[in-house]
């Protein structure tokens, strides 16, 4: 926690939410207004009856402000069908103000372990975020990630 932000007592409620009850689908987080924390963003979740949450996701990654991100992905494979994964995701877009980077990178460490999660993909613009072959690479033997085939890898 070398940025001395905290995590807010409202994610591991909402995290514990996502593991045992798959609610919501994608959750957003983010450093609070004052800087002291990492908290839920209350405007940008995304609920399991989303027909496109992949699509969804990506509409609402802000241009100009980094946020982590909690994405319970499903997938397919050829070894043991269908699965789902929560997956780490760290959006910090290149347009966003410097020390906000700054201080989302030396925190993500501090989250990432907080939820005790190990996958993680790192965005910095839009071509990467609309890459679902990386976030499929991210997942043990991925043939298809909500719903989208990944083709040849």
């Amino acid at each position: 926690m070398s940025s001395g932000v905290k995590v807010d007592g409202a994610i591991p409620i909402l995290f514990n939410s996502m593991k045992f009850k798959n609610t919501p689908k994608v959750a957003f987080f983010r450093i609070s207004d004052d800087g002291k924390s990492i908290i839920v963003d209350e405007d940008r979740q995304i609920m399991p009856c989303e027909k496109d949450p992949y699509g969804a996701f990506i509409k609402m990654l802000p241009s100009d402000d980094c946020r982590y991100i909690v994405f319970d992905v499903a997938y397919g494979t050829k070894e043991s069908g269908d699965k789902t994964q929560l997956l780490f995701i760290a959006w910090a877009p290149e347009d966003a103000p410097i020390k906000c980077k700054m201080v989302h990178a030396s925190s993500k460490d501090y989250i990432k372990k907080e939820l005790g999660l190990e996958n993680e993909w790192d965005l910095h613009d839009m071509a990467d975020a609309m890459n679902i072959r990386e976030m499929g690479a991210k997942l043990k033997g991925a043939l298809c990630v909500e719903g989208r085939e990944l083709g040849c890898q």
